[in-house]
């Protein structure tokens, strides 16, 4: 398994191969994980339980601006500040910044995989370098290449925008020759599926689409990030922090059209989110009038994340009007923790997820006024005690890590010629 980000480091995007490493012994398939070293964050107690026996391989890095990025979950240090020069280097490398580490050592690595005798490489992105070192590896070692790529890459609408025009041709190249040379192509959504199945019908068959999961026996009972919570109010939480593809201003547009319907109810919603907003994000809603809306708290352990999750009275979903292509890997942790959703998306997939939450309502990001009406309507159940009850909702098993990985090991079998039964 090519898994940069992968445990300690606390991304999002290293939940994913971490599920599937602690799953897919189930399925008679042994991993060995190799990953970017961070050297600042430690595995907890229970990751370091899940991942005895898995055989891990620490790429070590001599720079990494990434560790502390992006994260819904907990970290043990301060974020480090990108200046500009770093932005730029970002926007100008084909694929990441990355890709120099697993050039510098690729033999190294190959070295090491080797004498795990594997019978298949799987790699995910982003960082996109992930499927360079793995295409190298297999080629090298002759073995079946299974690439997941969670979004996509050059037929996102938002991700590069800002790139100049050789880069992204340089990585439209490495797409073509990524998805040409892969036995398996898998997305996290159907609707990124379909998109790149249509973009490259000569290779169509190869695509498959496995979701996002939570791994229901892995969250602890209790959470140390408790809140004393007004019964007047209602509490949304926002797991995590906006960013751009999950932003605050369709919040904003929900909170100024509620103000618009009663602003006594206005003044009973709190937004709660786990970092503090960007001095962008600040001004949009200060200029708003919303400030008094926001709330911060800590960050969680993400084995605790579902007990802290239970406390809000709505879960609160956002992604970026330009993006009808992506699931926001949040809704499966807002699924674990069974209480209300409401989300605002481009993406009809998501709106057909949130159904499967309790109490679940999604809106279009036009749709303000609607989002609002709900709100209100919450606040007005949580008066009355009827929201958040949800003490016979059990998640959904299909969305489970352990059928997801489920999914996996049957395409590694499909490329492999294997049958675990």
């Amino acid at each position: 398994m090519i898994a940069p980000y992968f445990p300690p480091r606390k991304r999002v995007g290293s939940l994913r191969p971490f599920r599937f490493a602690r799953h897919l012994r189930d399925f008679d398939y042994e991993p060995a994980v190799v990953f970017i070293e961070d050297k600042k964050s430690r595995l907890s107690e229970r990751e370091e339980e899940s991942l005895r026996g898995i055989a891990l391989i620490p790429v070590k890095t001599p720079f990494d601006n990434t560790a502390n990025s992006g994260s819904s979950v907990q970290r043990s240090s301060s974020p480090k500040k990108s200046g500009k020069s770093d932005s730029l280097i970002d926007r100008i490398t084909p694929m990441d910044t990355w890709w120099p580490l697993f050039r510098l050592r690729k033999k190294k690595i190959l070295k090491q995989v080797k004498a795990f005798n594997p019978d298949l490489i799987w790699s995910t992105a982003d960082p996109w370098s992930s499927h360079w070192l793995a295409e190298k590896i297999s080629k090298k070692l002759n073995l079946p290449w299974i690439s997941d790529y969670r979004d996509p890459w050059t037929l996102c609408n938002i991700r590069g925008a800002n790139k100049p025009e050789w880069t992204k041709s340089y990585e439209k190249k490495y797409e073509k020759r990524f998805i040409r040379n892969a036995d398996r192509i898998i997305f996290t959504a159907e609707a990124t599926s379909e998109k790149y199945r249509s973009e490259y019908q000569n290779h169509a068959e190869k695509i498959r689409t496995i979701y996002n999961s939570f791994d229901e026996d892995y969250f602890t009972g209790e959470t140390s990030v408790k809140r004393d919570q007004n019964p007047d109010l209602l509490y949304l939480y926002f797991f995590g922090k906006f960013r751009q593809l999950s932003p605050v201003k369709p919040v904003i547009d929900i909170l100024k059209a509620l103000r618009e319907l009663d602003d006594q109810i206005l003044s009973k919603i709190r937004i709660v989110t786990n970092e503090p907003l960007t001095d962008v994000q600040r001004s949009g809603v200060e200029k708003a009038g919303l400030l008094e809306n926001f709330e911060i708290e800590k960050p969680v352990l993400y084995e605790e994340s579902r007990a802290y999750l239970q406390q809000a009275d709505v879960l609160l979903l956002t992604t970026s009007a330009k993006r009808d292509d992506i699931i926001p890997a949040k809704l499966w942790d807002y699924m674990a923790a069974g209480r209300p959703v409401l989300a605002v998306s481009s993406n009809a997939e998501v709106h057909r997820l949130v159904k499967h939450t309790p109490e679940g309502s999604s809106f279009y990001p036009d749709q303000a006024t609607e989002a609002a009406k709900k709100m209100a309507e919450l606040w007005k159940a949580k008066q009355s005690g009827k929201v958040g009850d949800q003490e016979d909702y059990t998640p959904r098993a299909q969305f489970g890590s352990r059928e997801t990985t489920r999914q996996l090991a049957a395409i590694f079998d499909e490329v492999t010629g294997a049958s675990n039964g």
